[in-house]
């Protein structure tokens, strides 16, 4: 027996696993069958309208966007959640994202990345499973957000003048916004005990 030259055995083995990645003539499952759609169907609706993953800065959170960073498209009736496979322990991940399950047609400050701290690596790769039903059939995806650290220094502090005192043991000016001043999150509060003026 001739044995084959390596490229036409790859070729081969290529070509098998195309055919059989194929259905040809294969029926269409009747409905209300709990049927896996394939996600190269024509007449499946995109349902991953945009996956622009996320910016968090180094060491905080940021929330995920239903509208710009991962847009998601149900019909009404059907029901969609996605799952985050984190099958590696904390320590190896450079963050989390949060909650574990959340439906698809999550709101605006609902699911949440939080960044652990790490310097390395710069970037984060989440692995979720989108479930969508619909009467027809069940689609089931993976998906991978991407996260990239930001890598901007963290302000808190944004004036500090020095206090006088006009004689010993005397009493310096009121400790105010002029003299003392605190960075702060829109929307969140300050972060150091202070106020923006």
């Amino acid at each position: 027996m001739e044995v084959l030259p390596a490229a036409l055995r790859r070729l081969l083995s290529g070509l098998l696993l195309l055919t059989s990645c194929v259905w040809v003539g294969s029926p269409e499952p009747p409905p209300g069958s709990a049927a896996v759609a394939l996600p190269w169907a024509p007449e499946v609706d995109p349902v991953v309208v945009a996956n622009r993953g996320l910016r968090v800065p180094l060491g905080r959170s940021a929330w995920l966007d239903p509208t710009r960073d991962l847009v998601l498209q149900v019909q009404p009736g059907d029901r969609c959640h996605l799952t985050v496979l984190d099958e590696d322990p904390l320590w190896q991940r450079p963050g989390r994202l949060s909650p574990r399950r959340f439906p698809c047609d999550f709101g605006a400050r609902e699911v949440q990345y939080s960044h652990l701290g790490g310097r390395s690596p710069a970037r984060d790769r989440v692995r979720l499973q989108l479930r969508y039903d619909s009467p027809s059939r069940a689609l089931v995806l993976p998906l991978v957000l991407e996260v990239e650290v930001l890598f901007t220094q963290l302000e808190i502090v944004t004036r500090n003048l020095p206090l006088t005192v006009e004689r010993l043991r005397g009493t310096s000016n009121p400790l105010d916004a002029r003299i003392l001043e605190f960075a702060f999150e829109p929307g969140g509060g300050s972060t150091g005990g202070g106020r923006r003026g």
